[in-house]
């Protein structure tokens, strides 16, 4: 027998997966890109059955990898190639295991999806803020492992901000009950952090103690045009500076992506002109209905029409269009996907200081432009915080060859660019396997060894999803 089956006899077989079908879907990314190969999925109920898990893989040396929602796009979910690594999914470990809405906060289990987290606090009138485009599939522990960011991060923060307790099972096998949902708790190292973007390579996180807010009475949306990409940084300035605290969402949309969403999805409205260079998408929220937000949106536009930053702007009448609005934003995926196919397009999901965002676009679409004059660009993201989603696409008659020299030739120079503004190459989506090269290229060598040597503490067998995050 080798080492995975029989580490197999010492659990329930009403956990364990084996059927080549159902353990495929488990193998490939959210981009159909075909990683390595498991020889099963263990499924768990509960934390005692993590605990299990992971005290059989320590003895027989397994490696086990977490899995969450499968919505990662650089591999971190999924089996390295030529490895028996066993997948542990936590898709069966859903509960919602407490609401304390006095405390604003909320206990779940890792498997719990985005959506109907959200769902539950909202029952309670109160609000989980983190907000992604793939909140109906992802699940909490995948959003901690990855320390997902969204479209509320520029008010509320990353998930590490959202965070109050962890449960973790330790790669020996123990426990580390750090649940308790405690905003000041100074009795030594906020250990929680630990486990939060380090995407399962030093613990499973089995439930978590999340911050909740009170739920929004008022939203006001509006989407603007502006004259430059020298406005954004001003108007995001002005914008907080004249409505506060209530500002949620501060969104970028280039004229290439709304026109590139247009031709592959005409039945899609676009709020404003078509021919816009640069758009953004602004929201405010307030708990309260006695603050005039429409007012002080409106205030705030006319402003900036009068100085010619803000070219044209609608603003969402109601919920209806509200929504018209966000798919706008949310679609921006869809229309890569529909025109160049999801292994076409090539991903850059990367922040600099918004202070140099007007910087790195002109310098990075200048290189780009040099290297692949024919590419099409798709720009969108959460701006507010930095965070760029820039990506590529090559021109619609190329073929495969074209797809790969921009992988290996313009990508590298648009990371080049990102770090000498003293950027990051991953703002939100993490590092997995596929950014492994990138990171031995443009990390601080100081800070990766640090994270080696807490690694090599911590999961000194190395059997926590190895070959993810460190190069």
């Amino acid at each position: 027998m080798n080492t995975v089956s029989t580490m197999l006899a010492a659990l329930p077989p009403e956990i364990v997966l084996t059927d080549r079908d159902q353990v495929e879907q488990y193998c490939n990314g959210i981009r159909q890109v075909r990683y390595g190969d498991t020889p099963l999925v263990l499924r768990p109920r509960c934390r005692d059955e993590v605990v299990m898990i992971v005290k059989a893989a320590a003895s027989h040396g397994v490696s086990l990898v977490p899995h969450a929602g499968n919505t990662s796009y650089w591999g971190g979910p999924n089996p390295r190639v030529g490895e028996e690594d066993v997948i542990v999914s936590l898709e069966r470990m859903q509960a919602i295991r407490e609401i304390d809405a006095e405390n604003l906060s909320m206990t779940v289990e890792a498997g719990a999806i985005l959506a109907d987290v959200r769902t539950a606090a909202a029952e309670e009138e109160l609000l989980f803020p983190l907000m992604i485009g793939a909140h109906q599939s992802c699940r909490i522990g995948g959003n901690i492992g990855t320390n997902a960011g969204g479209v509320n991060v520029l008010r509320y923060g990353m998930t590490r901000d959202l965070v109050l307790g962890l449960e973790v099972v330790l790669p020996d096998g123990s426990v580390l009950d750090a649940l308790e949902p405690l905003r000041k708790d100074n009795t030594g190292f906020d250990v929680k952090q630990l486990f939060i973007g380090t995407e399962g390579t030093v613990g499973i996180v089995t439930a978590a103690s999340l911050k909740l807010s009170l739920l929004p009475r008022q939203t006001v949306t509006a989407f603007v045009s502006v004259s430059s990409l020298d406005v954004l940084a001003r108007l995001l300035a002005e914008t907080r500076r004249e409505c506060g605290e209530q500002v949620s969402s501060f969104e970028y949309i280039s004229g290439h992506s709304l026109r590139l969403l247009q031709s592959a999805r005409p039945e899609v409205r676009l709020p404003i002109d078509a021919e816009a260079e640069h758009a953004v998408l602004i929201e405010l929220t307030s708990s309260s209905s006695r603050l005039a937000l429409d007012d002080v949106l409106m205030v705030l536009l006319e402003a900036a029409m009068e100085k010619g930053d803000v070219l044209d702007a609608a603003v969402a009448a109601n919920e209806q269009q509200r929504a018209e609005f966000w798919n706008v934003r949310e679609s921006m995926p869809t229309g890569e996907m529909l025109k160049s196919g999801k292994a076409a397009v090539t991903k850059h999901d990367i922040s600099v200081r918004t202070s140099r965002i007007a910087r790195f676009l002109e310098c990075a679409n200048a290189r780009v432009h040099e290297l692949e004059p024919g590419i099409r660009f798709s720009i969108f993201g959460h701006i507010g915080d930095g965070n760029l989603h820039y990506n590529l696409l090559p021109p619609e008659d190329a073929g495969p060859d074209c797809v790969e020299r921009i992988r290996r030739e313009v990508s590298p120079e648009v990371y080049r660019i990102v770090r000498e503004l003293g950027g990051s190459i991953s703002a939100e989506h993490g590092i997995g396997t596929d950014k492994l090269a990138l990171l031995q290229t443009f990390g601080d060598e100081a800070r990766l060894s640090l994270q080696r040597r807490v690694k090599a503490a911590v999961d000194s067998q190395g059997i926590m999803n190895p070959g993810k995050l460190l190069p």
